[in-house]
């Protein structure tokens, strides 16, 4: 199996600014109610989806510091070390019910600019270490860190834009 090729940084910020770009063109367009009064059959609105961006993004963030994604996210640790994605993004959920459009989108923003800015301090080299190199709370992590990285912001708005997209059409 041939060893996946490790993208710059610049070639990192690029995709997460194309991604980024295009998510924030498509929430300019959204009401307030398109953005908070539209759910899913999960009960999410758009402002859901912002939040849970957020967090992810944040994790990744306090990995690159050296601190645990757990509490980047705002979760328990034995929660985030289970491995299940779903009642970790239930937690997230919770976390955001209390905020306001505004709020979220701010969180949304700040949590980005974030992230954008600590990869923007690593080298090339850096792309390749696994994520156990970045934090002792990922000991276990062999994933190179370029990977952890995009899944949680590039990746991660274009796996969420047709789900705003939806659901702004449904507060049309």
């Amino acid at each position: 199996m041939p060893k996946e090729s490790v993208p710059s940084r610049q070639e990192i910020l690029q995709q997460i600014d194309e991604s980024w770009t295009a998510m924030q063109t498509a929430l300019q367009r959204l009401t307030e109610r398109q953005l908070t009064g539209v759910k899913d059959a999960q009960g999410w609105t758009v402002q859901h989806h912002l939040v849970h961006i957020a967090a992810w993004e944040r994790s990744v963030t306090y990995l690159l510091r050296g601190k645990s994604r757990a509490e980047g996210m705002g979760v328990d640790a034995a929660l985030y070390a289970s491995g299940d994605v779903d009642t970790v993004n239930a937690a997230i959920y919770r976390a955001a019910i209390t905020l306001t459009p505004a709020e979220a989108a701010n969180m949304c923003r700040r949590d980005h600019e974030q992230l954008r800015e600590q990869v923007a301090q690593l080298s090339d080299s850096d792309m390749g270490k696994p994520c156990r190199d970045y934090s002792a709370s990922e000991a276990s992590d062999n994933r190179p860190v370029f990977q952890i990285i995009l899944d949680n912001s590039a990746g991660h708005y274009e796996e969420h834009l047709p789900w705003i997209e939806a659901l702004a059409e449904g507060g049309s």
